[in-house]
């Protein structure tokens, strides 16, 4: 598969679906977080919890056409949470340089947003004492260790938003990997829209470098494509972004983030 150039029509169809999927799970983790609330308008969607986490209190804003009245609303919506972040497709960024000055907001990096359209080419990698566990009440606190710990975030900082009641919503799932029976990496499944859209995927330190990242991943693609998915989508983190490109996922779209000024 080859790069998908942004701005042509298929690139923006499948960045458009993999952005639907995100809005979709924002709204589902903020639907079982303490204190979780969302914010939807037709061109913002946001969330925000009691966790001050920026994962779980930003606004992903959507619609050319309206950012600028978007902006200020998301801004003013997030006011007060101790960690924000705002994100918006590269595209939507022309001519807001004044109004995030004026909104305090400095830039804050950015991430990729990739899709893979051949689910079923995907093969699964395999090797000797790895077992695939779908999470489940009995092993949710694996999951949840180890996102805490690949993304750097406090033990338990992830308790009250990734809960027991995410088990119940059929649209999510999610995954470990066990290594000789000792949890080793995670992700996460989203399907909606037809779209799986995979988040946090994560791997603990002592397991890196083994293509457990990789394993999951290409596992939890292929359950999406068992549930009838005809695309995947992530978002790409430096470190996972060579593997994900391995597996065929490819380019779609860049998203600006932005943070609050110290």
């Amino acid at each position: 598969m080859t790069d998908l150039p942004l701005g042509n029509a298929p690139a923006q169809s499948l960045a458009l679906r993999a952005e639907a999927n995100l809005c979709a799970a924002l709204k589902a983790w903020a639907s079982t977080a303490a204190g979780g609330r969302v914010l939807e308008t037709p061109g913002l969607v946001a969330l925000r919890v009691d966790a001050p986490l920026r994962a779980f209190n930003q606004a992903i804003l959507r619609d050319l056409a309206t950012v600028g009245t978007d902006l200020a609303v998301a801004t003013d919506w997030l006011r007060g949470r101790p960690r924000v972040r705002l994100r918006f497709r590269d595209e939507l960024a022309r001519g807001l340089d004044g109004q995030l000055a004026a909104t305090a907001l400095t830039p804050h990096g950015g991430i990729p947003s990739l899709a893979l359209t051949r689910l079923t080419e995907v093969e699964p990698l395999e090797f000797e004492g790895l077992e695939m566990h779908p999470v489940d009440e009995t092993n949710l606190r694996d999951h949840v260790a180890i996102v805490e710990e690949a993304f750097g975030w406090e033990p338990d900082a992830l308790t009250t938003v990734f809960t027991p009641a995410r088990l119940l919503d059929p649209a999510w799932r999610a995954y470990v990997a066990y290594v000789k029976g000792e949890p080793a990496a995670t992700t996460q499944l989203v399907v909606d829209g037809a779209v799986a859209g995979l988040y946090y995927v994560g791997t603990r330190a002592a397991y890196r470098g083994r293509g457990l990242g990789e394993a999951v991943t290409r596992h939890a693609v292929r359950a999406g494509a068992a549930l009838g998915c005809d695309i995947a989508s992530l978002q790409a983190s430096p470190a996972g972004y060579p593997v994900y490109q391995r597996i065929g996922f490819r380019d779609v779209a860049y998203y600006q983030t932005f943070v609050p000024m110290d």
